[in-house]
């Protein structure tokens, strides 16, 4: 990247020329015209940006020329120190493609939904997921606060059984109405594959995140975790209990250690538990 100026009335750049990167403005105001009599000529000013046609084609011909207003300060931005901010840009265009397939999908398979149905976010249904809400069975509440439930449900005439997470937001603050997400259970794996070395997908890694954020809501709702546990120190034994590890010991006594729910300590906030510190793992 570099700074480049150009002067009132000063024509940067050539319709037809070529540059391997585009143009910030960081100041100033900008003509962009063309030869081409259909094309409408574009003021630009601070935070615009012009050459943009050089990440998205491989021989980056200018479209436009381009003419300073005022005295314009601008940042020239190359295409390999944008992608290396950013990533490779081709794969950014095709995954807004597939962001963008998916939103349209999505917007109408709403205009067909009734209530109680379920709008599917993938590209197919598959065929043992319910299509209304009607179709399932509760096996069992998982937790739930004031705004959300989360219940473990099977669908019902599934063979073999077919267990999926269903999680109730209420809006009845806004409306006489309930949202409810279903979830996939187990995409392609148990958790114990993990500790064994098996390799998974992206879609292992993002189930299970998630699983451990809610499990994480669930403890914070019962007053266990405190803001100063930073989210590194949990862990899923085999056994399915989650607990906390690497809490270091602290040697220091807070005043109102006894009013506090915190129960690992940190220098701002820090007292003992029970005078000689956790280092494995500590239950609440």
């Amino acid at each position: 990247m570099r700074t480049v100026v150009f002067e009132p009335n000063q024509v940067g750049l050539h319709e037809g020329m070529t540059e391997p990167g585009f143009f910030l403005i960081i100041s100033g105001r900008i003509e962009s015209t063309s030869k081409m009599d259909n094309v409408v000529s574009l003021e630009l000013k601070t935070l615009d940006y012009f050459g943009e046609i050089a990440l998205v084609r491989r021989r980056s011909i200018r479209q436009r020329s381009i003419r300073a207003i005022e005295s314009t300060e601008c940042l020239f931005i190359r295409k390999d120190a944008l992608e290396l901010a950013v990533g490779n840009l081709p794969s950014i265009l095709e995954k807004n493609k597939l962001r963008r397939a998916r939103k349209t999908r999505i917007l109408e398979a709403q205009k067909e939904a009734k209530p109680n149905t379920f709008v599917p976010f993938d590209n197919e249904r598959k065929p043992e997921m319910p299509h209304s809400i009607n179709g399932l069975d509760v096996v069992g509440s998982v937790m739930s606060d004031l705004i959300n439930t989360v219940r473990l449900v099977e669908v019902k005439g599934s063979s073999p059984s077919v267990y999926l997470t269903l999680r109730s937001v209420s809006k009845q603050a806004i409306m006489d109405a309930d949202i409810h997400m279903l979830y996939n259970t187990q995409i392609d794996g148990t958790l114990e594959s993990s500790s064994d070395g098996e390799p998974h997908g992206e879609s292992f890694v993002r189930y299970y995140a998630a699983q451990v954020v809610m499990a994480l809501e669930f403890m914070h709702l019962e007053g266990v975790v405190s803001r100063t546990v930073d989210p590194t120190n949990r862990m899923v034994d085999r056994s399915g209990n989650l607990r906390m590890i690497n809490l270091r010991y602290v040697p220091l006594s807070c005043v109102s250690a006894r009013s506090s729910i915190e129960f690992a300590g940190c220098f701002v906030y820090a007292f003992q538990i029970t005078g000689e510190g956790h280092n494995i793992a500590a239950d609440y």
